[in-house]
């Protein structure tokens, strides 16, 4: 079918495995770059906010030099022998290899560096025959990191689970939460800082780093707005006010939390609103 789209100069999006067989995927690929025509795998994972704010951190340095890697990925896709399924079968899904992993190893390529080098590498078969259902291996990537990866889609006790985590010489980054990011639901991930080496400077460029310019435009407009809902509470108690001493503590006993209430009111629309038109 890729073969086919491109022919009649379709651009191309392939769900994995994009091919079985290596040298067939290298010449889809070449058509396509001979077309000049747009083409890309499922591999959604480096879409994802999470996964790319840490590629920009271990970017700028924040954990410095980095010396290890552990790529991860769990869950309860093949859970039962003798399930008959595309997944299962070597012709078609490839095995948790070409399927699951692929995810995983994409996701080290994107935010690591490319794997140039594999090495004691396991394929156990768990519950299917044709195929394997974990992946565990050693990776070396082209700027000399190496790392471990561990892929098991029929382990029922990880819920679509992994933590990728890199280790640096002042920290190191992890991401809990697996299944979060696969759907975009999630934007949590761990940074850990040996505080003997954090020092002033670091910690500036690693708050400027972090800073995006939504974060000041919607601290900006919140605040003209709980000034503008202030300032109107205000006004409206003051004009009502009757006349006496009591009266006017009774008015700005009653602007004061009408204040309040509202300013927590406007903070939630408008942290709902910039939330959806972020996404």
């Amino acid at each position: 079918m890729v073969s086919y789209a491109l022919n009649k100069n379709i651009n191309v999006f392939c769900e994995k495995p994009f091919s079985l067989d290596v040298t067939e995927a290298k010449l889809l690929a070449k058509k396509a770059t001979e077309l000049k025509l747009i083409n890309q795998a499922g591999y959604h994972n480096r879409f994802v906010w999470t996964f790319n704010e840490v590629k920009k951190l271990l970017t700028s340095g924040a954990i410095g030099e980095l010396y290890h890697f552990i790529g991860e990925s769990y869950g309860p896709v093949v859970v039962k022998e003798k399930v008959t399924s595309w997944r299962t079968k070597k012709g078609e899904g490839g095995g948790c290899l070409y399927d699951y992993a692929s995810h995983t190893i994409d996701l080290i390529s994107y935010i690591l560096g490319k794997p140039v080098k594999v090495s004691g590498t396991q394929l156990k078969s768990i519950y299917s025959t044709e195929v394997e259902d974990a992946v565990y291996s050693n990776l070396t990537l082209q700027n000399g990191l190496s790392g471990q990866l561990s892929v098991n889609w029929s382990d029922d006790t990880n819920p679509f689970s992994g933590r990728p985590k890199v280790p640096g010489h002042d920290g190191d980054v992890a991401v809990p939460d697996h299944l979060g990011q696969r759907h975009g639901h999630s934007r949590r991930f761990v940074v850990r800082r040996r505080s003997s080496r954090f020092t002033f400077v670091r910690y500036v460029q690693a708050s400027i780093d972090s800073l995006l310019l939504r974060d000041i435009t919607t601290g900006l407009v919140k605040s003209v707005m709980f000034g503008v809902t202030i300032t109107a509470v205000g006004c409206l108690e003051g004009l009502s006010t009757g006349a006496g001493a009591e009266q006017v503590g009774r008015s700005t006993t009653q602007a004061v939390v009408k204040s309040i209430f509202l300013v927590v009111v406007v903070d939630l629309f408008f942290t709902v609103l910039f939330f959806f038109a972020g996404n």
